[in-house]
């Protein structure tokens, strides 16, 4: 049982609200989210710029579609929440500033309806369009805010206390390991320091040659570089290094270590990638 199903279970449904004045990015956004979830969409767009909304039809749909589905995803430009008789979990509102209202060029009227409605909202998330660069990220970051609220919510709260303190554990212990490995790291530098000191007195080619000198410095050689590689690769994520190949696109393997492991995606697997988050978050 994942975190969703044991969230229906308490609660019965999930019900997220994703509003927008861009009707188009709305509904761009909304296929990938709704299908990650297996929930269905609930687009009361026209009705809300009709000149009287039918809130009455509003609701008869929603109950109707309560029925076929527990996970509903209700998209509009606008949600007076208060005037709903409708009981959602989350809203979330992706906002457009000036600059892009003018360039998408968005109906006015749509814009002063939002306004008409602006003491009536109550939105749990706001989004900022113009901090992104694609669509991609905003609905990777919609995806995380529900899955964040499902957590939190989850045994009325006692679910999310015991992750937090699962998490401090995991980096008390995190960082005890890179003290340890600091320690290592540095009594190899020392080894080093020292045979080097020891073995600068001698200058013959004897010396030089001598097989027991070379197979320690070589074996201490080696045991750096493995550390080396250690320290560096422990910089890894732990999702990148549970990442599927096929989820994977390395643009330079010359990269792959260069400040940590650069490894870049494949912007048309980042739904798969969203459903991998969400199974990997089973209940214990």
């Amino acid at each position: 049982m994942n975190i969703l199903d044991k969230f229906l279970l308490e609660k019965k449904f999930l019900i997220i609200v994703i509003s927008c004045i861009d009707i188009k990015l709305l509904n761009n956004i909304i296929k990938n989210i709704s299908s990650d979830f297996k929930g269905s969409v609930f687009d009361i767009t026209k009705l809300m710029l009709n000149d009287i909304i039918n809130f009455d039809k509003i609701h008869s749909d929603f109950d109707n579609l309560t029925k076929r589905n527990n996970k509903i995803f209700i998209i509009t430009p606008f949600y007076p929440g208060k005037l709903f008789n409708i009981r959602i979990n989350y809203h979330i509102n992706i906002s457009i500033n000036e600059e892009l209202i003018k360039k998408k060029g968005i109906e006015k009227t749509i814009i002063d309806k939002f306004n008409n409605y602006n003491k009536l909202y109550k939105i749990n998330k706001y989004i900022n369009y113009s901090k992104y660069d694609n669509n991609n990220i905003i609905e990777d970051d919609i995806f995380n805010y529900i899955i964040n609220y499902i957590t939190y919510k989850l045994e009325d709260g006692n679910y999310n206390k015991r992750l937090n303190y699962l998490k401090a554990k995991h980096d008390e212990s995190k960082s005890d390991e890179e003290d340890t490995q600091s320690v290592d790291e540095n009594s190899i530098e020392d080894k080093i320091s020292e045979l080097s000191e020891s073995f600068s007195v001698h200058s013959s080619s004897e010396d030089d040659n001598d097989p027991y000198i070379n197979k320690i410095l070589n074996k201490i050689e080696q045991d750096k570089l493995e550390n080396d590689i250690y320290l560096r690769s422990s910089k890894i994520s732990a999702d990148e290094l549970n990442e599927p190949d096929d989820f994977i696109q390395i643009q330079d393997e010359k990269n792959l270590y260069k400040g940590g492991r650069k490894i870049k995606y494949k912007m048309n697997i980042f739904k798969r990638k969203i459903r991998k988050k969400m199974k990997l978050k089973y209940l214990k």
